[in-house]
């Protein structure tokens, strides 16, 4: 788990008009799950939804010191744009 999760890369992130975008490329397959945490909250608006190449995806919201994180989780071993759409 610790390999995987060091060697997956995150690039290409951009920010429009409330839709955060950015790239997951992870080579190293385990059975394990990578999990990646997204702020839920940003300049007064909330995660309505994530997609995953494209598709909607599952998603969790915890709360850790006193911050609201969305947690998505994607097999290691496999590439994903991800897209995070925020609204009010």
């Amino acid at each position: 788990f610790l390999r995987a999760r060091e060697e997956a890369r995150f690039s290409g992130i951009r920010w429009a008009e409330g839709l955060l975008t950015f790239h997951v490329s992870s080579a190293i397959k385990n059975d394990q799950s990578l999990g990646c945490m997204i702020p839920y909250r940003f300049n007064g608006k909330e995660i309505s939804n994530i997609t995953v190449n494209g598709a909607q995806a599952f998603f969790i919201v915890r709360k850790i010191k006193g911050f609201e994180y969305s947690f998505l989780m994607l097999k290691a071993g496999s590439n994903y744009e991800i897209g995070v759409h925020y609204s009010n």
